[in-house]
């Protein structure tokens, strides 16, 4: 089966969203004879290489003044411009936004099924508020929506905020939620780990994810100094790279903490579990995202979560017991106790927080998704 994967975003880090761990965790579990095209700007690294070494990279360029069109239109121009090229190379295309699907709504698409992996939610559209003022994305939702035959959705959630909103595409939506990749589980003890990172005697909050708007950085960083009063070892690292990073480096400074919050920049996978593992907990509080990633890899480590009461996350996460749900309307005070309260809940909370995430890495199988993929090419 050769999959054409269709995603315009520029991903070079490990730390890839998890809208792309979809094509990683699909090109992880490839079978002899499946092969994959990724139509991007960049192959990211996350999906650079498959058991069977059959991934390659054709670059789409980015065209149209810009300002003027938002980008993923821009996009979706130069899909559209290469669509033949596409449906020639392919049995299946996935995308993951509903500009790339867009092309397939036009007249002459080929036969290739098309299948989109959909994480839109609620709280997408709350943030994102004057962006939809004046772009006409629940137009092209719907039109992507028809001409997919398969949505594949992150979270209940997720599906039924969809199911509701587009009610004729509804029949095309299924779930198979968010793959976490369990090869991000250390083999190594956690006692090993903090004892050569020489954090053994800190009470560690980790991060590891973008350094961009959705994530709310300052915010993250201002309750971990609310929660620094409460905690007089405590450690904050931040992991990843991104627009903001030098604005966190500033913000910490100036409350006082520079030396507490440490910045090792971007990891590798392995190094990224070795954090999760030696935190005593983890750090989320974006103003919106699909299933965050970040948040099972590391309930999968055994290490609790502090995160916003994001869209889905309820299905994962066990409030109060395996993590801590805050809302967008708890103070930097409020988020700070949280944050005391998981890191000092010990042992009880790291067992709760390991079996949600080894609950949920048994409930999600790639294999039954490229079942499914390999139906609908199949059918055609």
């Amino acid at each position: 089966m050769r999959i054409a994967v269709i995603y315009y975003q520029d991903f070079r880090t490990p730390h890839a969203g998890g809208v792309l761990n979809y094509v990683r965790a699909v090109v992880r579990n490839a079978r002899p004879g499946d092969e994959f095209v990724y139509w991007g700007r960049e192959m990211p690294g996350a999906i650079a290489t498959s058991p069977y070494g059959n991934t390659r990279l054709r670059r789409v360029c980015l065209a149209g003044p810009r300002g003027v069109v938002p980008e993923g239109l821009r996009f979706a121009w130069n899909v559209w411009r290469h669509r033949s090229e596409i449906e020639r190379d392919a049995d299946l295309v996935m995308v993951h936004t509903n500009e790339s699907a867009l092309p397939w709504a036009l007249p002459g698409r080929g036969c290739q099924p098309l299948v989109w992996v959909q994480h839109m939610n609620r709280q997408h559209e709350e943030s994102w508020l004057p962006f939809y003022k004046v772009h006409p994305y629940r137009l092209i939702d719907a039109v992507a929506a028809m001409a997919c035959d398969l949505i594949v959705h992150v979270s209940s959630e997720n599906m039924r905020f969809f199911g509701n909103r587009h009610r004729r595409a509804a029949g095309k939506g299924e779930l198979h939620g968010t793959f976490a990749d369990d090869s991000i589980i250390p083999s190594e003890s956690r006692e090993a780990i903090r004892a050569r990172l020489n954090v053994s005697e800190r009470q560690v909050l980790g991060y590891v994810g973008r350094f961009d708007y959705p994530k709310q950085i300052d915010r993250m960083i201002e309750a971990f100094e609310s929660a620094s009063r409460l905690l007089p070892a405590g450690l904050f690292v931040m992991a990843g790279e991104g627009p903001m990073l030098d604005d966190a480096r500033k913000r910490a400074a100036s409350l006082g903490i520079g030396d507490r919050v440490r910045f090792p920049g971007v990891l590798s996978r392995e190094d990224v579990g070795e954090l999760l593992s030696a935190s005593d907990a983890t750090i989320l509080l974006s103003s919106h995202e699909g299933m965050p990633l970040g948040v099972l890899e590391s309930l999968a480590c055994g290490t609790p979560v502090i995160v916003s009461d994001v869209a889905g996350i309820g299905e994962v996460l066990r409030d109060g017991v395996s993590g801590s749900q805050v809302s967008a309307g708890d103070s930097v005070a409020d988020i700070g106790r949280s944050i005391a309260r998981v890191i000092e809940s010990g042992e009880s909370m790291r067992a709760a927080a390991l079996e949600d995430g080894r609950r949920h890495l048994a409930s999600v199988r790639v294999p039954l998704l490229l079942d499914r993929l390999e139906e609908l090419v199949s059918r055609r």
